[in-house]
């Protein structure tokens, strides 16, 4: 059986690294007589301009470093062009294929199963991220795609609105593929940094995120360093490191504590057991605090302090919404494997 996977694989992102790597591992893990591959979209002018070029040499410095550290820990992803190969299943996503409005990367056709040749089209936890229905009108071609895709299983309640909105109903939520996959423990990589304490780390693209105050005086209670990681830097950590996805989940592994405001953050950060704070940064980041339950920092209250919101955090609860959903996720990918 061919199955091809279509989805970002690029991105200076953890998350969109994490998801990708974990559909394709799971369904290698779980299904014998399958070829697996992930599709990269095709390199435009414009994305070779955004990779290779910034006003700040010292931004572009860093992207190149990042870029060359996610690409080492691609050794053992099956990543090629898509050439119009025919394919037993298609999956497409999951993350933010079909959010439009975002400008780091290019509206692939491939995202919304055009050119795509394919015995079945399944939407994997695709997300609309922030973008609104009045921007993907704009585009009838993609419209027109996903409403053509035979199956379509989203990740959020903002993307099934718009599902709903354009006429597809019956659809059903899904896990992220980040909690599909079991073993995240095995990929952990030494950072090989000597750290002179204890430390929290923070991952956002938020310079100024709701909590800064409280964690700024958090980490000064504790003696805590605080660690940042990824593409952005912030001037208030005690340290910006540029580490690779496995490297990453060793930072988060070992921490005392996760300040996050994206997705992803949240989701590794609970699969690895870890104390976190989360703030409400966006409609995604929003439904996952409904869905698992997750006692997260208001920015709408005044005066909450970080000790009383991880007293109340029950990884425990957590963990047992998670794994409700990716049983019932299983069942539903074995379901399409084997119709």
């Amino acid at each position: 059986m061919k199955i091809g996977i279509f989805t970002l694989t690029d991105a200076l992102n953890y998350g969109a690294f994490y998801q990708m790597f974990a559909l394709q591992a799971y369904i290698k893990e779980n299904y014998r007589n399958v070829d697996v591959v992930i599709y990269k979209p095709k390199d435009t002018i414009i994305k070779k301009i955004k990779r290779n070029v910034s006003i700040n040499p010292k931004r572009l410095f860093r992207k190149q470093i990042l870029y060359k550290r996610f690409r080492s820990c691609q050794i053992d992803i099956n990543i090629k062009t898509y050439k119009n190969d025919i394919l037993d299943i298609a999956f497409i996503g999951s993350d933010e294929i079909w959010n439009v409005e975002n400008r780091s990367f290019d509206n692939n056709p491939n995202f919304f199963g055009l050119k795509i040749q394919a015995v079945k089209k399944i939407a994997y936890a695709p997300s609309i991220g922030y973008s609104k229905l009045i921007s993907l009108e704009a585009h009838p071609d993609f419209i027109g795609g996903i409403k053509a895709l035979d199956y379509i299983l989203y990740r959020d309640s903002h993307t099934k609105d718009f599902l709903n909105k354009i006429g597809i109903t019956g659809t059903q939520r899904v896990a992220d593929p980040t909690i599909l996959y079991d073993n995240w423990e095995n990929h952990l990589e030494d950072i090989n940094i000597s750290f002179s304490k204890k430390y929290v780390v923070y991952y956002s693209y938020l310079s100024s995120p709701p909590f800064l105050d409280d964690l700024l005086k958090y980490a000064k209670k504790n003696n805590f360093l605080i660690i940042s990681s990824g593409y952005k830097t912030h001037s208030w950590a005690d340290l910006n490191l540029t580490l690779n996805p496995w490297q990453f989940l060793s930072l988060l592994k070992n921490s005392e504590c996760v300040f996050t405001t994206t997705f992803h953050g949240s989701i590794m950060s609970t699969l690895l057991n870890k104390q976190l704070i989360i703030s409400k940064s966006s409609k995604k980041v929003g439904d996952l605090i409904s869905v698992l339950e997750i006692e997260y920092y208001d920015s709408n209250k005044r005066k909450q302090k970080i000790n009383e919101i991880l007293e109340k955090l029950n990884l425990i609860k957590i963990k047992n919404k998670k794994d409700t959903l990716k049983l019932s996720s299983r069942e539903i990918i074995n379901k399409l494997m084997k119709s």
